[in-house]
């Protein structure tokens, strides 16, 4: 014969709950596991932070040169964003770029453009991520 429980408790799902030998209810977050959760949400966001700083502290091009609109995408009305990853020699000039992603139709114009691009000497080879943005509006 089935066993039928009514519950009338203001909170129906906790009555529902079962419990352990200790009096545990299983289904609830025990102190430990929010903890944990806490933890990893913190360092998830610390990363977000060294990332963006780590971002903000590449160098800023001296001289720049926009890069030409294939005019079939202009017509097509395509745009979107070009990711360089470039190596800026010591002197400063660009030395070699390598596409990470974009539209292929405009990767070859982005890093034509990139290629003459200036930064302030370093001392240093360098590589870097810049992004190029094509907007058919513009």
């Amino acid at each position: 014969m089935p066993i039928i429980r009514t519950v009338t408790m203001a909170n129906p799902e906790r009555a529902l709950r079962s419990r352990g030998e200790h009096g545990t209810v299983y289904g609830e977050t025990s102190g430990l596991k929010r903890v944990m959760k806490k933890g990893c949400v913190i360092a998830f966001l610390i990363l977000l932070c060294a990332e963006a700083r780590a971002e903000s502290n590449q160098p800023m091009p001296l001289k720049t040169v926009r890069p030409s609109y294939p005019e079939i995408a202009k017509q097509m009305r395509i745009g979107g964003t070009v990711k360089l990853r470039i190596t800026v020699d010591a002197k400063g000039a660009v030395a070699k770029v390598e596409p990470i992603g974009g539209n292929a139709m405009l990767i070859d114009c982005a890093q034509k453009a990139v290629l003459k691009w200036k930064y302030p000497p370093s001392g240093a080879e360098s590589t870097i991520v810049v992004s190029v943005i094509f907007d058919p509006d513009k």
